[in-house]
């Protein structure tokens, strides 16, 4: 609750004050008294977590432009209509997408998210570091930018604005995933760190999870 409290001033409010309590939400969920002097940790495990809600994310979002832009008579169409969870969308694009299937799109941006989505599902265990490694560098630029306005006073910055931009997305999306993880299965939000690093190293082995089910218990 404090953590979510603390996110109020991301988007809305001063940039100072949006980026200190945007840092602490984080730090504050994803870093443990073992973690003393190593504050970044929070940023490493943010980006484990964001990769693998990539996918279904993206996925989801996906079946929706599908179902909007394809012809009628569309098989995937008539199976997503039947579907009683966004997981179960994102499941039939991604079985789409691995079978050779055509996903119908009309924007550029859709039609790139088709392609990064191709790639993850051709090479998982690349793709999701990648993903991973993207995000906990934005987030550590964050922390450093947090460090400024903290110790040095530093609020007018443009980095600061560009930070911001870049980040609060990010710490959204992983702090909606910590709330519904710990909703949905009490788990809290190192343990859940800990299984994406576990799904992220086993993701081109026999034992991983469907793409679609990354952070899900194996």
């Amino acid at each position: 609750n404090n953590a979510l409290e603390l996110l109020g001033t991301l988007n809305n409010g001063p940039r100072g004050p949006a980026v200190t309590s945007g840092w602490t939400a984080l730090e504050t969920l994803l870093t443990t008294p073992s973690d003393a002097g190593q504050r970044v940790c929070a940023a490493e495990r943010a980006g484990v977590i964001a990769a693998c809600s990539f996918a279904r994310a993206e996925l989801t979002k996906l079946s929706y432009v599908h179902e909007k832009e394809a012809p009628a008579g569309d098989a995937l169409v008539a199976s997503l209509g039947d579907a009683e969870s966004n997981r179960e969308r994102a499941r039939l694009v991604a079985n789409t997408l691995v079978e050779g299937g055509r996903i119908c799109t009309r924007r550029a941006v859709d039609e790139a998210s088709v392609v990064r989505l191709n790639k993850l599902l051709e090479s998982p265990n690349k793709s999701l570091r990648d993903i991973a490694s993207h995000v906990g560098i934005t987030l550590n630029r964050f922390y450093l930018v947090r460090n400024l306005i903290t110790h040095g006073g530093v609020v007018d910055s443009r980095s600061v604005e560009t930070q911001l931009r870049a980040a609060s997305p990010l710490i959204g999306a992983v702090i909606d995933r910590i709330v519904s993880y710990s909703e949905s299965e009490g788990l809290d939000s190192i343990s859940l760190a800990a299984r994406a690093m576990n799904a992220i190293s086993l993701s081109e082995t026999v034992q991983r999870n469907h793409i679609v089910d990354l952070l899900e218990q194996i």
